[in-house]
C-alpha cells in the first residue's frame, strides 16, 4: 500500500491520525511523574493544561500563600498543592 506516492501519502496520514488519537488526556500517570517539587504553576500548566479548578473544603487553617488545584478528566484527576508559588505535593485518583 505504501509503495506509490498516493499510497505513501495515505500511510503518512494514517500514521498522523494514530499518533494524534493516541495522545489522549494529559491527566495520566506519565504526566503525574513529570510534576516535581519546586515547579511553578506555569510549568505545571504546560504539562497538565491551562485550566485547573481550585479545591475547596479541607483547607481550613491554610495560609493565603497555599493553593490546591485540580486537573480533571472524567474520573481521572491530579491535585497539586502549591506553597509560595511552588509545588510541594501531588495526589491523584483514577489513574
Amino acid at each position: 500500500m505504501c509503495d506509490t506516492v498516493r499510497g505513501t501519502r495515505a500511510c503518512l496520514l494514517l500514521a498522523m491520525l494514530v499518533t494524534v488519537a493516541g495522545c489522549g488526556s494529559p491527566i495520566n500517570e506519565n504526566n503525574l511523574g513529570r510534576i516535581k517539587t519546586g515547579m511553578t504553576l506555569a510549568e505545571v500548566k504546560a504539562i497538565l493544561g491551562p485550566k485547573p479548578s481550585p479545591v475547596y473544603g479541607r483547607m481550613l487553617g491554610v495560609s493565603p500563600n497555599h493553593a490546591m488545584l485540580e486537573w480533571r478528566d472524567g474520573d481521572k484527576s491530579i491535585v497539586v498543592m502549591f506553597e509560595d508559588g511552588e509545588v510541594v505535593r501531588t495526589a491523584h485518583a483514577g489513574l
